[in-house]
């Protein structure tokens, strides 16, 4: 957020600035990849999804690891910078709950719920990786954090009878609310492990490609062990393009989040991205022809301010914006 000069001696106010567009452009960006990603799903099969969503950020990641020795030299066991065994274990861990469980329950639940449904429940993955950093970082959680969780979580439960209030709702698409919540632990879960690969030392870069390459490799050896290979052939080049075009429409996300970030505060960019799950529901309805009832509206606003206030809350008790752009497998 920039600041105008109103005159000598005179309080200064904030303007909107590159910062805030910035911000605004991750928030579009990530509104896009679910629009893509549910247009993909519909005739797809939900086992293919993640295997190639991931690709584009991998194909990041790894080329970035490339173009550093000193990246790879971290992963040499007798390089005295190495990134150790347990901290490699613990980014296995993250990609196996980020990548094979976490992005394989979004996809499902995009299917059966839809956008509309899905993504203000998978928006609450920052109040989950709040509570398992208490337990797993040993951070604080403060009062206003707590209430940030009880306002998004009603925001959540109001979405769901919003949903079933009035006309018959089967209960796949209702579905799509404990799935999402799978996500959002699973997501959560995954960056949590980052954020400790992170404050030992280890590259961000190579944190995601380790991560990532682990979750797909378990995703892919489950597709085979449980007789469902066959989805990565099958599945037409027209779903195959929208999934990597969904992933690279999250990196370029990530892009606007980061500059987003060195140029505006952390509360400003995290107030304008936060409307994701809005920008989401309305571009599902423009395009996807999804319905949106007012109870449900109201849910996912309340949602939305439950996130916010548990963010801005974290941001007030000292967070540094590094550690708010630990990766997740989103």
């Amino acid at each position: 957020m920039t600041i105008e000069k109103t005159g000598a001696g005179e309080p200064r106010r904030p303007a909107l600035g590159a910062g805030e567009a910035w911000a605004f452009g991750g928030a579009s960006m990530y509104a896009l990849t679910n629009i893509v990603s549910r247009a993909a799903i519909i005739a797809a099969d939900p086992l293919a999804a993640p295997v190639f969503r991931v690709l584009p950020t991998l194909a990041i990641a790894w080329t970035q690891v490339a173009r550093s020795h000193a990246r790879w030299t971290t992963l040499r066991p007798s390089a005295p910078d190495f990134v150790g065994w347990r901290t490699m274990l613990i980014l296995f861990l993250g990609g196996t709950l980020g990548t094979s469980v976490g992005s394989l329950a979004f996809f499902y639940a995009l299917q059966v719920g839809g956008v509309v449904l899905t993504v203000p429940v998978v928006a609450t993955y920052v109040l989950w990786s709040a509570l398992i950093a208490v337990l797993f970082l040993k951070e604080r959680l403060n009062a206003r954090m707590v209430i940030g969780i009880i306002i998004a979580v009603s925001g959540v439960a109001l979405l769901g009878y919003g949903r079933s209030a009035g006309n018959p709702v089967t209960s796949e698409a209702l579905a799509a609310i404990p799935l999402a919540l799978v996500t959002a632990i699973g997501w959560a879960a995954s960056a949590n492990c980052t954020r400790y690969a992170l404050t030992r030392g280890a590259d961000k870069y190579l944190a995601i490609a380790l991560a990532q390459t682990c979750g797909l490799a378990v995703l892919i050896a489950g597709l085979f062990a449980s007789g469902h290979g066959a989805v990565l052939w099958t599945t037409s080049l027209g779903a195959i393009g929208l999934f990597l075009l969904a992933g690279i429409l999250a990196a370029v996300a990530l892009i606007c989040d980061t500059h987003a970030l060195s140029l505006t505060t952390v509360a400003s960019a995290l107030t304008i991205s936060g409307t994701n799950p809005v920008l989401s529901a309305i571009l599902a309805v423009l395009f996807l022809n999804e319905e949106i009832k007012p109870l449900m509206a109201a849910g996912i606003v309340l949602t939305v301010v439950g996130v916010l206030f548990a963010q801005l809350s974290k941001e007030q008790n000292g967070e540094s914006a590094n550690q708010r752009l630990a990766p997740s497998s989103r």
